[in-house]
Parts: structure tokens; sequence; C-alpha cells
């Protein structure tokens, strides 16, 4: 369960406006991620603009309660996705388009949140502190996997969490990455097996699930990803 940025939760009697609540924020991030080549995709996420089997992005995710916490990964252009009732395959490649494939959600126990029910004051000086930490942890991570073979171990990661959050299933397109980043790794037979759990799961059928099947057997990508 995520952590919250104070000890002791306060109650206020007003909820910040979408001004307040993002002001602080874009004001924090905007310019230390633009000297990192990225640019704002809309409100509340932060796309790089550059990349070639990726595009990192950072973005915040609302939750009940009205508290939103910090999350960061790749969006991978060699994966495709379905749209919501899993009829029609989608790419998102582009800065506008860009969504998260593969990201650290076992670890966001770490990750304080930001609550919506604070005051102005108080919100801003939580937007340094919480987001400055996620800063930095997201630089290391799209330090740390540079190619899609190093992307292999974090999916095996990802796949084996066993902690009190979502699974790996439950990332609606995670199971289709992975399967995806086996493919251009050469391993087909393991991308296979992992896409054809997807589709059992997810109930694929029909030219949906020819689509899927012939992105899966001509997918390639560069073995860099940024």
């Amino acid at each position: 369960m995520l952590r919250r940025f104070l000890e002791k939760r306060r109650s206020y009697s007003d909820l910040l406006s979408a001004d307040e609540f993002y002001k602080p924020i874009n004001a924090f991030l905007d310019p230390r991620f633009t000297e990192l080549g990225f640019v704002r995709q809309k409100q509340g996420a932060w796309v790089k603009e550059d990349g070639l089997s990726a595009r990192p992005m950072f973005k915040l995710q609302h939750y009940k309660g009205a508290v939103s916490a910090p999350i960061w990964g790749f969006a991978l252009t060699y994966v495709p996705h379905f749209n919501n009732s899993c009829t029609k395959l989608l790419w998102h490649r582009t800065v506008r388009t860009a969504r998260l494939d593969v990201y650290p959600f076992d670890d966001s126990e770490r990750t304080q949140e930001l609550g919506r029910f604070s005051t102005p004051d108080d919100h801003e000086a939580a937007v340094e502190c919480v987001l400055g930490a996620a800063l930095g942890r997201a630089i290391d991570f799209f330090e740390e996997f540079r190619s899609i073979e190093d992307l292999l171990p974090l999916f095996d990661r990802l796949r084996s969490y066993k902690g009190s959050g979502l699974g790996y299933w439950n990332h609606s397109n995670m199971p289709m990455a992975h399967a995806f980043t086996l493919r251009v790794n050469g391993d087909f037979a393991g991308g296979k097996l992992v896409l054809d759990k997807y589709v059992q799961r997810m109930k694929i059928s029909g030219n949906a699930l020819d689509d899927l099947m012939n992105r899966f057997e001509r997918a390639t990508a560069s073995s860099s990803l940024l």
C-alpha cells in the first residue's frame, strides 16, 4: 500500500482544484524534464521525445481517495495494444499516443502519494518532496534499462511479484509487452507461450486474434531502447 506524504492524516474542508493541484507540479517538473528531453504529453504525463525501441514515460497515477502517485517506465514502440473491447489493435509509437507498457509496479510501496485534500502551501511542499524523490528514482531506472535485452529480467521479476498489490496479469498490456519483448530478443517460443496465455485470459478471437498473431510473428526492434 502506498505511503502517504504526511505521517498523520489531516482533514481539510476543501479539495484542491485541478489548477491548484497541477500548477506546482508543472512548475517543478516541466523544467527538469525539458533538460532530460521530455515533453508534457498531457496534464500529469511526460514523455521523452527521442527513442529507438522505447519512449521513457513519467506520469501521475490517480487512485481512490483523491490521491495520486508517480509511476514511470517505457512505452515500447514494437508493442501494440488493444482498444477497450479487445477487438482492435493499435500502435502507440508517438509522443501523443505513448502509453506505459512496462513499469516497476512491484516497487510502489516505496512511492509516496500526493493528496488533493490539502492547502496550496502544504501541497507545494509535498510536490517538492514526493516528486523530487520519484524523479531521482525514475532517472536511475531509465539508466539501468538501456536495451531490450535488459528488459527480460525486469519482466521476470514483475511476473514473480507476490505482494499485496495488483500483479503482472492485472496490468493490461504488460503480458503482451513481455511476449513481444521475448520475440524481438529471439525467443519466439517463450514469447508465444506468454501470448497464448494472455489471449486465453483476455478472450481474444476472430480478426483481432489473427491481427495479433501476425504482428507478433513480424515483430522486430532495435536492440537499443534509447
